[in-house]
């Protein structure tokens, strides 16, 4: 069974990119599938490629809030079929 989180940048306390950090720290989460959704469209600034910078930090994507539904479901299905 594959399992996927929908995760925020912005959150009180911790941000979702320190999350995603502290996730991939703990074994039994390391196979979870991480998509960054957020309303920020880059939460990154100092980087250009926030899609690259996602999958480098251990997401499988980056959305949007806002992004059309059939749009989300269809990353969402994509996420999930990945090995």
């Amino acid at each position: 069974m594959a399992y996927l989180l929908l995760l925020d940048i912005n959150m009180p306390g911790m941000n979702g990119t320190e999350y995603l950090i502290e996730l991939r720290d703990i074994p039994e989460m390391k196979n979870v599938k991480v998509i960054f959704f957020t309303s920020m469209s880059n939460p990154w600034p100092v980087f250009k490629d926030r899609d690259a910078l996602a999958k480098e930090l251990g997401a499988v994507d980056f959305m949007e809030k806002g992004t059309d539904l059939e749009e989300v479901v269809k990353k969402i299905r994509q996420a999930l079929m990945k090995g």
